[in-house]
């Protein structure tokens, strides 16, 4: 299982990439920091930075060594990531009856959903036996958590590995 985190891990990492938010181009990481996505051979089928207001970016990728798909999201590195951070009012999603969620992270979501969604299916579709998982760091693990409810309600079945850090107070 340790291994299978330390791959997923690795999918989230390789976000902050250059390049791997291009379509149609193997995963890589130019500064060595995900060796486990670099030998599987992982090939993006959709490459995302949005130049919007969040500037959302990430990928989605078959990965035919692991048999995934694999829809992973970057954590914030742009000031309109941080803007993104500290939007914190909460606001109605449309995931679940009567649920909120936060301002900057929903808008975020929302600025990619089509495009993920899409890709994601079309994936599925032509790889039925590949799991999905969607994974990020930051601001991309609260974007991969709205993505895999929207996926599962969709009907698919998505793992979800995000990491959202904390803030601690005094």
């Amino acid at each position: 299982m340790l291994t299978t985190f330390n791959l997923y891990e690795q999918y989230a990492a390789a976000t902050y990439c250059p390049d791997n938010d291009n379509k149609d181009i193997k995963l890589n990481c130019s500064c060595g920091n995900c060796p486990l996505v670099e030998n599987t051979n992982a090939v993006t089928v959709l490459g995302f930075i949005n130049e919007l207001s969040t500037d959302v970016t990430g990928y989605v990728a078959t990965d035919p060594i692991n048999k995934l798909i694999v829809v992973a999201f970057r954590g914030s590195v742009t000031v309109s990531n941080f803007i993104a951070d500290i939007e914190f009012p909460l606001t109605p999603i449309d995931i679940c009856t009567r649920c909120n969620g936060e301002t900057g992270f929903w808008t975020s979501w929302t600025q990619a959903r089509d495009e993920v969604l899409s890709a994601v299916k079309s994936a599925a579709a032509a790889n039925p036996s590949y799991k999905i998982v969607s994974v990020g760091h930051s601001l991309g693990g609260a974007i991969a958590a709205y993505a895999a409810a929207e996926l599962r309600n969709s009907g698919l079945i998505v793992d979800l590995v995000g990491a959202i850090p904390t803030l601690s107070l005094p």
